[in-house]
């Protein structure tokens, strides 16, 4: 198997159920990260317009459907809990 899963996936000898709830808990920690920075730069709202940065914060990844209709997405974050897609 190639690429970072693979790789992740050889050296612990995970199950791919093991590698589903790790990845959630991967995109909890880096939404509340993003979140900790906001409170810190006193932001009280952010809206991200790359998709990576979108990945990133949220871990959405498929919107193959969603930009065929529409080419842009964004994500709207909020410091105190909410977020718009």
């Amino acid at each position: 198997m190639y690429g970072p899963v693979g790789i992740y996936l050889m050296d612990m000898r995970l199950s791919v159920a093991d590698l589903k709830a790790r990845r959630s808990d991967l995109h909890a920690a880096r939404h509340a990260h993003v979140r900790a920075h906001m409170e810190q730069a006193d932001v009280a709202a952010m809206l991200l317009v790359d998709p990576n940065d979108i990945v990133y914060a949220t871990g959405a990844r498929n919107m193959t459907l969603f930009t065929a209709r529409i080419p842009k997405r964004y994500l709207l974050m909020f410091s105190d809990g909410y977020t718009i897609i």
